[in-house]
């Protein structure tokens, strides 16, 4: 949970090497919106059982697709601070990292 700090270097690193992996393979350089011309930029993922024939939670919170929303447990959606109380949030949203402010430098101001 957010309440463990090990949560905030976790998710981190996953962002870190996301920036990389895209940046690597110019990934970076794709609109979003034209991901779909791109099946190498983005593959749906999961192993978890859940995923593969839901019994659990609804067939919807299991999408996996560039545009299937996001499905956030706990009271996230409830607090008006939140970008998901008001927003949709899907994989080509958080696709692109500059457009939330995510830059990574590599010492010589020259981010990626």
């Amino acid at each position: 949970t957010s309440y463990d700090p090990i949560w905030y270097l976790f998710h981190s690193m996953v962002q870190y090497h996301q920036a990389i992996w895209t940046d690597c393979f110019d990934y970076d350089l794709i609109d979003p919106s034209d991901l779909d011309d791109h099946p190498s930029a983005y593959k749906p993922y999961c192993v978890h059982g859940e995923c593969v024939d839901p019994k659990k939670y609804p067939d919807e919170w299991m999408g996996m697709g560039l545009d299937s929303v996001m499905h956030f447990g706990g009271k996230l959606e409830d607090k008006a601070w939140s970008y998901v109380h008001d927003n949709d949030l899907t994989v080509r949203k958080l696709y692109h990292l500059p457009r939330w402010g995510i830059v990574y430098d590599l010492g010589n101001e020259d981010g990626f």
